[in-house]
């Protein structure tokens, strides 16, 4: 991130909002590398083929937390 881009509050959030998912990822498998690499790299069938990281930056967070919290809950795969 570049100096001057961290006074910027769309920014903040939207960092903010790619924390949270990554935490609820990290959440469910128990391992950070692995929550990690399916956040930057897993083609998600749901979404199609997106990953939680280009859902996250276009302001998806809030579809991809509830993707996770069906996984979670039993509901997806």
């Amino acid at each position: 991130m570049r100096a001057d881009s961290t006074d910027d509050p769309r920014q903040i959030e939207r960092f903010r909002e790619h924390l949270r998912v990554v935490r609820a990822a990290v959440a469910i498998s128990g391992n950070r590398p692995v929550a990690i690499d399916w956040y930057k790299n897993e083609s998600l069938s749901t979404f199609e083929g997106r990953t939680a990281k280009s859902l996250v930056a276009d302001g998806r967070a809030e579809a991809v937390l509830r993707y996770l919290a069906s996984i979670a809950s039993g509901w997806a795969a």
